[in-house]
């Protein structure tokens, strides 16, 4: 039986978090009982990211050495690495040499689960508003710029063609983002019994983790609305701007050229993953958020709630460690939007406090 070394490239938003936090705490049990090592990140680099391959891409010889002598301890025939990040960049051809010359007797085969092209860009704008990355960009300019992120979710094709330069159609593993369709509904035993695992029900599942904002909350935490600290007198200028805002996520309106080049890349993407035109043709390709029924007055108490905790998030200070000052000043808040507040708002209230940027 030949090596397979399993190279997951995200996509972003497709429950990348949940798979190495997955990985990551059933390391020992993975290699033993089914000769997959998930190769611990904070060995191979100390100072990234304790949970996912970061620092192995572009190639580091120091990370990748590393990497090939815990390979040889561990006596596993199938190995795993994952990064996300890899759906925007890929692996340049110089990095993939060094690999595969460091990794000679191993057949090297990419997984990447793809959303819609849509989806995609709603999906990462507003993860990149949770971050506070979105400081300058509206969501039009995000998705019209080519230099943005936007454009590697527009146009994901060029990468996959790369890839499939690189190890060959029979090694590239697709496929589209949609729970229905998943095993179990998860992308962590679906991607395990893609690569041959059936993991049985007593190994540890994380609820869904980093899970994306809601589009209810898009217009009260975008940069914009966040310029006037809340206790600022300019009060009425923060409702005016919560209002105004809201009004404008409801709808997208992008350059023309954008739909026609959307439908040009659906069409290259078919040839890579059979059915994804069709999931244009159930539903037509939106760019623009869903409208909700959160009032104005709701949406002005879930700004406040949301300001408190980005605060404390901000101080860097763990939320059960102020118990005291969550009680004094959350609590109140909460139960005054829970008392008259839409199920929407609610499902916005409940949302934030698990989704505060760090």
């Amino acid at each position: 039986m030949q090596p397979i070394l399993y190279i997951h490239l995200g996509q972003q938003k497709t429950g990348t978090t949940s798979l190495q936090r997955f990985c990551t705490r059933n390391r020992k049990e993975l290699a033993e009982r089914y000769g997959l090592l998930y190769p611990s990140p904070e060995a191979i680099c100390p100072e990234g990211p304790h949970h996912r391959h970061f620092s192995l891409f572009p190639f580091q010889r120091d990370s990748w050495t590393k990497l090939r002598r815990e390979v040889d301890a561990s006596g596993c025939m199938k190995v795993l690495l994952s990064n996300e990040d890899l759906s925007m960049t890929g692996i340049d051809d110089a990095s993939f040499a060094s690999i595969r010359a460091l990794f000679p007797e191993f057949t090297i085969k990419y997984i990447m689960y793809v959303r819609r092209i849509d989806d995609a860009c709603k999906a990462w704008y507003m993860q990149s508003v949770k971050r506070n990355n979105m400081r300058d960009m509206s969501y039009e300019t995000y998705v019209s710029n080519r230099d943005s992120e936007a454009s590697h979710r527009l146009y994901p094709s060029g990468l996959l063609k790369v890839c499939e330069e690189q190890v060959g159609r029979e090694n590239l593993i697709l496929k589209l983002y949609d729970r229905e369709q998943m095993l179990n509904n998860n992308t962590v035993d679906d991607i395990f019994f893609l690569m041959g695992i059936d993991l049985p029900a007593s190994m540890h599942r994380d609820r869904p983790f980093n899970r994306g904002i809601p589009p209810e909350a898009l217009p009260l935490i975008t940069d914009t609305l966040r310029r006037y600290a809340i206790n600022d007198p300019t009060r009425r200028e923060i409702y005016n701007k919560l209002i105004e805002a809201f009004k404008q996520k409801n709808q997208c309106t992008l350059p023309e050229h954008i739909p026609v080049e959307v439908e040009k890349e659906i069409e290259r993407m078919e040839s890579f993953i059979p059915g994804y035109k069709e999931l244009f043709q159930k539903k037509k390709l939106d760019f623009s958020f869903p409208k909700s029924d959160i009032s104005p007055q709701e949406l002005l108490i879930i700004d406040l709630l949301y300001t408190i905790l980005f605060e404390l998030r901000k101080k860097k200070t763990l939320m059960f460690h102020l118990s005291a000052y969550y009680k004094s000043r959350i609590t109140p808040i909460a139960r005054s939007a829970a008392d008259f507040a839409s199920d929407a708002a609610k499902k916005c209230v409940r949302s934030l406090l698990g989704v505060v940027p760090k």
